[in-house]
């Protein structure tokens, strides 16, 4: 596996808990 190849995966990941963690202040919030 090249590098710029695991560095995509590990940013898609990165983004993917981002994302996942903003959903959970936003529906925190909503309570």
């Amino acid at each position: 596996m090249n590098v710029s190849g695991f560095q995509e995966l590990n940013l898609a990941h990165e983004i993917k808990k981002a994302e996942e963690l903003l959903a959970n202040v936003e529906h925190s919030k909503e309570k």
